[in-house]
């Protein structure tokens, strides 16, 4: 902005313009065709790269017309364009933004709602994720976060985090539009040290507490979903994150809305996911579940959606306001790596038994009355030898209420993420439990392979004796 320069807007519709610090004043309104006489001039927004321009945002709801105005000058006042009308917008303005780094970029508050254009205003598209049918009273666009801040009448304060894909899709458009998908990207990930603030622990349905922003990392993506196509017919798209040497960190995926989309990585690497349910369950052929956070460090971006994948980076760093400890976390993952694995084969050996308790009782299902007196008989004892390992290794989903025997596996492994979820270098007790867990594992896992190398190798045997090729 220029020095010298001053815009004033009144409350009873006169525009006065000083160009000498305020020695002498010009009444704009008069140049402004389409102006309502006695309107209130609630804002003037100068842009911060071109000092003769400006808008001024005008409402003349108090006179009865609720019309939308927005009036736009590139030379100080002398000429001026109306910016939106009725067929643009909802209800009338109060408050108008221009990003500061992308013109093309701004931001329009009114009596309904948040709208967005693009292409300098030419076009407007009503914000509605996470943002009601508001009275949108004035915006700040955040110079280092590059967040969008709002302040509403009723609804108080609103954020919406990074704006900058928004300013690419400005810039970019045609571009990022032609394919499936598209990445922008990312800010700066933290591995940020957070706790719960002074008062109530937890807030119940009753007590108001404003939202955070998310923890960890916010990836955004452009996405093209073919609307026609249906709910049930919708891909996902998936995101793979690597560490430098393309080593899989994690895996994300989420069905996408057409258009912008955001997803989080929770800074996790990994792990395992353990079900001790005696059924088969849906989320054994998940991917697995957080391993813990990761180091801090570049990280790549493998986002693919319908058979076209886009490259990004994102770099993740220690929260600035702590000590970390660098070395004492790698020593961390290499210990909770051997905890994974050996979690992994459990959860492997479980998958096993599963399909064999299936497999026994598909046989007696099946076969009925035509089973031989040895195969009956070694199906009971299958039918034994099958309930003891169950009643070991698996959680009695028959019995309704809290139920933790202290003897069963799921109760002892119970608090193995606490390890492998570990924000800081392991204590002394902590190595100690993962040893622990790690040797019931094994344990767990020889029990099992000595029951498939011999009691049900030879089930298998006397079943394909009588020719029923039923099981693995």
């Amino acid at each position: 902005m220029k020095e010298g320069i001053i815009w004033v807007g009144t409350d009873d519709g006169n525009i006065q313009l000083s160009t000498d610090g305020g020695e002498s004043w010009t009444n704009c309104a008069p140049n402004i065709k389409e102006l309502p006489s006695g309107a209130w001039v609630p804002q003037v927004v100068v842009s911060e790269t071109n000092a003769e321009e400006a808008w001024v945002v005008v409402n003349n709801y108090r006179q009865n017309d609720y019309a939308p105005y927005l009036f736009h000058t590139t030379d100080l006042g002398k000429k001026w364009t109306r910016v939106v009308g009725e067929d643009h917008v909802e209800g009338y303005v109060l408050s108008f933004a221009q990003d500061p780094e992308e013109p093309k970029l701004q931001f329009l508050g009114t009596e309904h709602g948040l709208w967005v254009s693009i292409d300098r205003g030419v076009q407007w598209t009503k914000w509605t994720v996470g943002y009601p049918t508001v009275p949108t009273m004035d915006m700040v666009i955040h110079p280092r976060e590059h967040d969008l801040v709002i302040g509403t009448f009723g609804r108080s304060a609103y954020i919406i985090d990074d704006i900058r894909p928004l300013r690419a899709l400005a810039r970019e458009y045609d571009q990022i539009i032609s394919s499936d998908i598209h990445a922008f990207e990312p800010p700066v990930a933290y591995l940020a040290d957070t706790k719960n603030s002074p008062g109530y622990y937890f807030s119940g349905d009753a007590y108001y507490e404003g939202e955070n922003r998310p923890w960890g990392a916010r990836i955004s993506y452009f996405v093209k979903v073919d609307e026609e196509a249906g709910e049930e017919k919708k891909d996902s798209v998936c995101i793979r994150v690597m560490d430098q040497d393309m080593n899989l960190v994690r895996t994300l995926e989420s069905v996408p809305e057409n258009g912008l989309n955001r997803s989080i990585w929770y800074l996790d690497r990994k792990g395992v996911r353990v079900s001790f349910s005696e059924k088969s369950d849906s989320k054994q052929n998940r991917e697995s579940g957080g391993g813990g956070t990761v180091l801090p460090g570049m990280y790549k971006l493998q986002i693919s959606y319908k058979g076209d994948t886009t490259l990004s980076s994102i770099e993740v760093q220690a929260d600035p306001r702590r000590k970390y400890d660098l070395a004492g976390m790698k020593l961390k993952q290499d210990q909770t790596d051997k905890l994974i694995e050996s979690l992994t084969a459990l959860n492997e050996s479980l998958s096993s038994v599963r399909k064999c308790k299936e497999s026994y009782k598909l046989v007696s299902k099946l076969a009925g009355e035509e089973l031989s007196e040895d195969l009956k008989e070694a199906t009971d004892s299958m039918k034994e030898e099958m309930d003891r390992i169950t009643k070991l290794v698996f959680r009695d989903e028959s019995i309704q209420g809290i139920y933790y025997p202290s003897d069963a596996l799921y109760v002892r492994m119970g608090g193995t993420y606490g390890i492998t979820g570990a924000s800081n270098p392991l204590t002394e007790n902590q190595l100690q439990k993962l040893e622990q867990y790690i040797s019931l594992a094994n344990e767990t896992i020889v029990m099992i392979d000595h029951f498939l190398e011999n009691e049900w190798n030879n089930y298998k045997e006397l079943v394909s004796a009588e020719e029923i090729s039923l099981i693995e």
